[in-house]
């Protein structure tokens, strides 16, 4: 494993992934599906955007339903109409497809949001001083679903240890989809994820 982490290290280049662009527009309290859920009613769909070299959402899937599949159709429709990103670039630069893991929350007043991120990853122990208990990362995958590069989100982040756990755990553990295209075919991306971090193997039973 650190000799993968090291190679994948290696060949960072300049891999960004996508980002939204203007997101505060996307959606207001207006866009609320008062006709889909019951009054007061909370509803947390998680969503897979991907998204075109020029940033376009060309595909939206649900990774973590309402439980109302018209409330879930209803999120990505709007995601897909309104969505604009800031495109995915390869080690060069150049603008290549992407893919956008991210939550949609409806609801019309405060309340506590239980999302523990998109993937989780058991680990024996967090480094030292961390209390963060999940990362988000950027990676690059081939048209075969393999990872090339895996490193932080944002350029600048302040904790690598704790980027270094989630690539290593994504590698480990995690089956990665390749994006398709507008035809259905598998093409290289850099994507995103947010990496929980599970440090109790009871904490992964109950949830499931």
């Amino acid at each position: 494993m650190l000799g993968l982490l090291l190679a994948l290290a290696a060949i960072q280049g300049n891999f960004a992934a996508p980002k939204p662009d203007n997101v505060a527009n996307w959606i207001s309290g207006n866009d609320y599906p008062s006709a889909l859920l019951p009054h007061r009613m909370v509803a947390i769909v998680g969503v897979t955007l991907t998204l075109s070299p020029e940033g376009k959402p060309i595909r939206c899937d649900i990774s973590r339903s309402s439980g109302i599949p018209d409330v879930d159709s209803y999120t990505c429709a709007i995601l897909m109409k309104r969505g604009k990103y800031k495109p995915a670039k390869d080690a060069a630069g150049n603008p290549m497809f992407g893919i956008e893991r991210t939550h949609i929350v409806w609801q019309t007043a405060p309340g506590t949001i239980d999302y523990n991120g998109d993937f989780e990853v058991p680990v024996d122990r967090l480094p030292q001083g961390s209390k963060r208990r999940s990362q988000r990362i950027a990676f690059a995958v081939d048209e075969n679903g393999a990872v090339d590069w895996c490193g932080p989100f944002e350029p600048k982040d302040r904790r690598p240890d704790l980027v270094q756990v989630a690539c290593g755990g994504l590698v480990d553990r995690i089956r990665i989809e390749p994006a398709r295209n507008e035809a259905g075919i598998a093409v290289p991306s850099v994507q995103d994820a947010l990496i929980h971090f599970v440090t109790d193997i009871q904490d992964i039973r109950s949830r499931h």
